[in-house]
């Protein structure tokens, strides 16, 4: 193996996160590590990398729409299923041109999964929760398609056990690891141990705003509670058409802080009184391990990838079942009340950083490419 190249959506945290990492352990490895996209930076997003200048896949980022709704999403499913074909034999232009030697390709997600399955490169497959919790369910062409790609990885990588059961179950697939998406454990740990953060008396929303984390059900339980906290809103992204509904919702000191950067985001994590999500599906949330390492409490919903936590980290985990007044005004007096403090032993940390993640991965994955 000589090189890695990583295949997905470059406006994701989670996408970039893994390149970097990736290609930080490489290094010294002598392994070449690329990540080709094409999405950098359109619907409202940052560009969080820059685009490689020997990217064989063509940028669709100009033919996007400006912002992020229900039909934006329609409209570039439509967009990037009609640069299937083209995207595809790219992929596989550039592999054969590198005669075919030593190069490992890993796709993030269906639609690049699916790009690499038509191209019949050699490839590992990282879907995310909803290609095949959700939407295989919704639709028979999606199911097809679906199997169809992830039945051509070499090897499979999910971020939960319920996401494995149901590759191997539905799907037939074999070759299944699980990866959690680890999490910067080392800058968390040095910005907590160099900072000391005061609890304020505010919550933090930190999923994206829409209907899936049901914030709206949220801000309704909070707003016949006894006590009004107010919420700061950080998203990875939103739908206008649902930030529109949670407005008339929101009170007076409620803020929409948007997209910020990961030193910001622990920043508010460590200094929030609660840090909410509450999903009604989810994988493997992230974003939550990063809160719990950084000393928050978490208010979620009763889901899978709980019983994946350390007995440390689910101390502070507070489910709150169905979302309403009752339940929350519950939760928040338990979490005003307690003084227990997250402190991550080796377990924690061994379990969820991202560097002892990636290093298995290249190590024990990767390899069966060429098997």
């Amino acid at each position: 193996m000589n090189q890695i190249v990583l295949i997905g959506d470059a406006r994701s945290y989670h996408v970039v996160d893994w390149y970097k990492t990736i290609k930080y352990i490489s290094n010294n490895k002598n392994i070449s590590v690329k990540l080709f996209s094409d999405l950098f930076e359109s619907e409202n997003h940052n560009r969080l990398i820059k685009k490689f200048s020997d990217d064989p896949i063509f940028t669709i980022d100009c033919l996007m729409l400006n912002k992020q709704s229900k039909i934006s999403d329609r409209y570039r499913n439509l967009i990037k299923f009609a640069a299937v074909p083209f995207q595809s034999w790219q992929i596989r232009k550039f592999w054969i041109k590198r005669n075919k030697n030593g190069i490992v390709f890993h796709a993030h997600s269906f639609y690049y999964i699916l790009i690499c399955a038509i191209a019949r490169v050699p490839f590992v497959a990282t879907p995310m929760g909803s290609d095949y919790l959700v939407r295989p369910r919704q639709s028979i062409i999606y199911k097809y398609l679906s199997k169809f790609s992830v039945k051509g990885a070499k090897a499979v990588t999910v971020d939960s056990n319920l996401l494995k059961i149901i590759l191997e179950t539905d799907f037939s697939v074999k070759n299944i690891f699980i990866i959690q998406n680890g999490i910067d454990v080392q800058s968390i740990l040095n910005l907590c141990s160099s900072n000391k953060f005061n609890k304020s008396d505010r919550l933090l929303s930190i999923r994206a705003l829409t209907e899936l984390y049901q914030i709206n059900k949220f801000l309704i339980a909070r707003n016949n509670s006894n006590k009004k906290y107010n919420i700061d809103f950080v998203y990875p992204f939103l739908h206008e058409d649902y930030l529109n509904k949670i407005h008339s919702n929101l009170i007076n000191g409620d803020i929409i802080v948007g997209r910020v950067d990961k030193i910001t985001l622990y920043n508010y994590m460590s200094n929030s009184l609660a840090v909410i999500s509450v999903p009604s599906s989810d994988s493997s949330p992230r974003s939550v391990y990063e809160a719990i390492f950084c000393g928050a409490k978490v208010i979620t919903t009763q889901l899978e990838w709980i019983d994946l936590l350390t007995e440390n980290m689910k101390k502070s985990v507070y489910i709150i079942g169905e979302i309403n007044h009752s339940n929350l005004n519950k939760i928040l007096h338990d979490i005003s009340k307690s003084d227990n403090k997250f402190i991550p032993n080796e377990h924690d940390i061994a379990s969820f950083d991202q560097f002892k993640q990636m290093e298995f991965l290249i190590n024990n994955i990767y390899p069966k490419v060429f098997k």
